[in-house]
Order: structure tokens, then sequence, then C-alpha cells
């Protein structure tokens, strides 16, 4: 089982309301009395997209491989007239 695990939270507050955030999360091991030992998921940091704005849906799509991470904002940038969608934006941590 893996150690750490990433959670998109696309309406979550970022730098502004709404602009989507990610979180990790680091799995561990606590004693807790009158329970023995249980497995404990704590947050250990909150990513925001630099710039985001209300409604990126920074968070929307988390995609982990080997040492890298990759987090989407679909909502992201410029708006494509002749395509009628937004552009989107990833952001690459690792």
């Amino acid at each position: 089982m893996a150690r750490l695990r990433w959670v998109g939270a696309p309406y979550a507050d970022g730098n502004e309301p709404g602009s989507g955030a990610a979180y990790i999360f680091r799995r561990g091991v606590r004693y807790i009395p009158g329970q023995d030992f249980v497995v404990v998921w704590e947050r250990e940091a909150k990513l925001i997209a630099p710039g985001g704005k209300t409604g990126d849906l920074f968070g929307y799509s988390v995609s982990l491989e080997s040492d890298l991470s990759l987090i989407g904002a679909p909502a992201a940038g410029s708006w494509e007239k002749e395509h009628l969608m937004f552009l989107g934006k990833m952001k690459v941590y690792g």
C-alpha cells in the first residue's frame, strides 16, 4: 500500500475562492488507547495553482507516475472560440 495519496479538490479555496487545490496525505500508524494501533491518513501539504482564479478547477485531475505528479485545471487558461472550450492548464510537480 502506498504511503502517499494525492487528492484533487477542484472547488476548494486556493488563491481565490473556488480556484481549486490538491492535497497530499501520508499514511501512518498511531496508537489509540483502547483501540490498539490504527492506520491514519494525515494531510501533509495543500497545493494551489500559482495565479489560480475562481473556477479554474485546479485539482480536477491528478496523475502520478514515479516521481512526477500532474495536476490539471481544465477551466484555466484562455477561451478557444473556434471549439467553444477552455484550453486548460496543467502543473507538473516532481
